[in-house]
């Protein structure tokens, strides 16, 4: 005798059994390891006046978003998650702007840190 199913019970099935989601990290490695020999190359064969007005007047955009890309991969792989990953990224990308602007002081680190562990602790104690 077959058993009898209705749509309900099989929504519920799908909600009540725990799905395994595998991850591939090696794509994200890969790039994380090129974004990183892209920030190298800038440091060492790349004179700093070639970049430092690329697009908008005095903010080494291209060293930036090569930083930015391999911080936040890196960043991502050992927290294992993208939010926290970002976050660092970014606050390590501001500062270091704010620095190049002459503004990165202790002060302004703390703040911009405390800043995003505060955004990071809201986001992560909101009801699901």
């Amino acid at each position: 005798m077959s058993r009898l199913r209705f749509p309900v019970s099989d929504q519920l099935e799908c909600l009540l059994m725990p799905t395994i989601r595998r991850r591939n990290f090696l794509p994200a490695l890969f790039f994380a390891l090129l974004f990183w020999g892209v920030v190298g190359f800038f440091i060492f064969f790349v004179d700093p006046e070639l970049v430092r007005d690329w697009l908008f007047h005095g903010t080494y955009l291209p060293f930036f978003l090569s930083l930015w890309l391999a911080l936040f991969l890196t960043a991502s792989l050992l927290f294992a998650h993208t939010r926290r990953g970002f976050l660092l990224s970014f606050g390590v990308i501001v500062f270091l702007a704010l620095r190049v602007l002459g503004l990165g002081h202790l002060l302004n680190a703390i703040l911009l840190f405390s800043f995003l562990v505060f955004f990071e602790l809201a986001l992560s104690a909101r009801p699901h």
